[in-house]
């Protein structure tokens, strides 16, 4: 019953592996399925002849068993012709002739020479067949068996070692490696079940089992992408051999220990059972852990690592230290031997930095990259150029940048429209390809390669980024000329004053003003969290995609619910904005406006002569994934004279000698002690006394907004 049951399991199993082999082939590989699916056939035809003891008709068994030894061999036939012709599968008629042929032979073979069939615990499963003659002793299915099981592998394994498609690079050898052994194993097993038979007669029924383990390290072949050097083989083999092999062979002996007790005690046979199985799966457990924790290789485990080195590069250091430590935290997390940044500066692509000192240009009006921005795709690897259709008509050109480049990955860094470099990796170390786990983590962190990118556009525009250490600190008036690039209100109804004022040179927070039309603007008021050149870059990406999204959304809500998804999935992790949004309408004399965390958003209204919050609860963008429900758009009625007070909490948390804080009640004094002043003036004062009060120098970044509405 044991080995009908381990049958069953086996056929679950393939069931599963079936479909997920499907899944992952991007194109349909039906050799590989096909075996799969025959061989899910035999094992259900080995289930139904394990129950021939229960039955008397010996006709209809021999016929079952028969065509479960034809299915077993259409099995062999496939997957070793599979072996000879990977990794391409070209369709050929020899190929196909040859197969045909073989299964007519098995199939006269077992129809005609196998003359009867027995199940039982004391023969196994086991065929009677015609002795091939008189003078030698061994039979039809005998000879059968050493020519489809060891015969054909061995074929297998020669055309493999003499095909000039599994010698192409160090990684095709390596797969045809991988497929041999597999062959050899199946080999192996199938004598070792021989072998065992002898001695445990239903051993013969478990035939399938060599089969799917040859079927595992096929696909183990198809799925490589990494080099393994022999310390990763032989940890590969120990852990084999410790969490498969051991364990069963173990559990073998365990249940031919327990046999004895089905007959005696049915509860504690099951119990004993049930024991070794807990402690076997316990063992293989620990042991799983115990190389996990070994392992010596690059892994599917980098990504949280390589987005936490490029969150802590350190921008302040300046450009030679920047690109070196990005050198080193590609190479230590991936495994590259190299990168190559280049920026665009009007003409060619400059190499603005290579880790082997090695220079070439590119022309920026390549077709190649208008081609790529209109499909979306801001990623490509070599070895995809190929394998994917939307690369198929720029594949060629693309294959000229990363031969000229010595590169295998170009990450394009998009502005928009607007190409502002290229990132290009080098292979990696022992000749491993990059992966769709390598795509697909680089898609997640893309936003720190583009903050990589603005970085290295706004300070080295140099050809060669050593000999721009002045233009690090000139970054200051870079980023003050990006934050005074906006739109600003000119409209007699109002009078706009503000200041920004950072702790260290440049910060992460701005104000912008947006003209949408002659009666109508926005006003952003906020920070980006964190300090210096990172929170800047931040703080200029933001800027830049909120006027994007403007140009599509006209719903005033959506737009920062797009920006919060932008925050969010955009830039790097952890990242949030905190400020206001508000659109001011001046034909209808109205303030719509949506908190986004703005520490402080006052009014003063001249009818009561007071200053007053308006800011109530809001929420900082970044931190929810939909950020609908949290947000609501309000809106106040302007009249003459009316002020609205804006801040970051730089203004209202700095502290004093005495560790007081400035606090809101000391700018609401400010606004009514300067009520006639013009609004500039106002937030001058206003800083004034904040500075005054600390009597000492700023920790935190400054931003006043004053609006003075002078009429209807």
């Amino acid at each position: 019953m044991s080995f009908l049951v381990l049958n069953i399991i086996l056929i679950f199993f393939l069931l599963g592996f079936s479909f997920h082999v499907d899944k992952f082939f991007e194109k349909r590989n039906d050799a590989f399925i096909n075996s799969i699916l025959i061989l899910i056939v035999a094992t259900i035809l080995q289930v139904i002849v394990l129950l021939m003891p229960y039955y008397e008709n010996i006709k209809f068994w021999l016929l079952l068993g028969m065509l479960q030894l034809i299915m077993r061999s259409m099995f062999v036939i496939f997957i070793s012709f599979y072996c000879m012709q990977f990794p391409l599968f070209k369709k050929r008629q020899v190929v196909f002739f040859f197969k045909i042929i073989l299964i007519i032979c098995t199939v006269f073979i077992i129809f005609s020479k196998t003359t009867g069939i027995i199940v039982s615990e004391n023969t196994g499963v086991l065929y009677s067949s015609q002795s091939i003659s008189e003078n030698l002793s061994f039979t039809w299915l005998q000879a059968y068996d050493f020519i489809l099981y060891y015969g054909l592998p061995c074929l297998a394994i020669l055309v493999s070692l003499v095909n000039p498609y599994n010698t192409r690079t160090k990684l095709d050898r390596q797969k045809m490696l991988i497929n041999i052994s597999g062959l050899v194993i199946f080999a192996g097993l199938i004598f070792f079940f021989t072998v065992a038979s002898q001695f445990a007669p239903m051993f013969n029924s478990l035939y399938s089992f060599p089969c799917a383990v040859l079927l595992l390290i096929l696909y183990k072949a198809v799925t490589v992408n990494i080099l393994y050097d022999l310390k990763y083989i032989l940890q590969q083999v120990f852990q084999v051999i410790l969490v498969y092999v051991v364990p069963g062979i173990v559990g073998g002996l365990a249940v031919a220990a327990c046999l004895p007790l089905r007959d005696s005690s049915l509860v504690l046979f099951i119990l004993s059972l049930i024991a070794v199985v807990v402690l076997l799966l316990a063992f293989s457990h620990v042991m799983v852990k115990f190389f996990s924790r070994r392992s010596n290789t690059f892994n599917s485990s980098y990504e949280k690592q390589l987005e936490n080195d490029l969150a802590e590069l350190d921008y302040s250091a300046g450009p030679e230290e920047v690109t070196a430590k990005l050198n080193a935290i590609f190479s230590n997390n991936i495994g590259t031997t190299g990168i190559h940044i280049m920026m665009n500066y009007g003409v060619d692509f400059e190499t603005v930095y290579c880790s082997s000192d090695f220079a070439v240009h590119i022309p920026a009006d390549n077709p190649v990259f208008d081609s790529l921005l209109n499909i979306n795709r801001t990623i490509v690897f070599k070895n995809q150029l190929d394998t994917q259709h939307v690369l198929y008509n720029i594949k060629d050109r693309m294959r000229k940048i990363f031969e000229d480049t010595h590169s295998e990955v170009c990450i394009l860094l998009v502005e928009g429209r607007r190409l502002l470099g290229l990132i290009l990796l080098n292979q990696k170390r022992l000749g491993n390809v990059y992966t769709t786990y390598d795509y697909s983590v680089f898609t997640k962190l893309y936003s720190y390669f583009f903050l990589i990118g603005y970085y290295m556009h706004s300070v080295a525009n140099e050809s060669v980024v050593g000999t721009v250490n002045r233009e690090i600190k000139m970054s200051d008036q870079i980023i003050h000329s990006i934050q005074e690039n906006m739109d600003f209100i000119k409209n007699p109804k109002v009078d706009v004053g503000y200041l920004m004022v950072p702790a260290h040179n440049i910060g992460g927070e701005f104000i912008d003003f947006i003209r949408l039309t002659d009666e109508r603007h926005i006003f952003v008021l906020g920070a980006m969290n964190g300090k210096g050149i990172t929170a800047s870059m931040s703080m200029v990406i933001l800027k830049s995609i909120i006027r994007t999204f403007l140009s599509e959304t006209k719903d005033f809500k959506e737009l920062i619910q797009k920006v919060n998804a932008f925050i969010r999935f955009n830039l790097p992790k952890g990242t949030f904005f905190s400020g206001v949004f508000a659109l001011m309408d001046f034909k209808e004399n109205v303030m719509y406006y949506i908190n986004c965390g703005v520490p402080a958003l006052l009014l003063y209204t001249q009818a009561y002569n007071n200053v007053i919050e308006i800011q109530g609860e809001g929420r900082v963008l970044g931190f929810a994934k939909n950020i609908e429900k949290l947000v609501k758009v309000k809106k106040i009625k302007l009249n003459p004279g009316d002020i609205v007070f804006a801040c970051t909490e730089g203004l209202i948390d700095s502290l004093s000698l005495r560790g007081e804080m400035f606090g809101k009640d000391r700018i609401q004094k400010s606004i009514m002690e300067n009520l006639t002043y013009a609004s500039d003036k106002l937030a001058q004062f206003t800083y004034q006394n904040l500075l005054a009060f600390t009597s000492k120098e700023l920790e935190a970044d400054i931003t006043v907004l004053v609006l003075k509405y002078l009429s209807r």
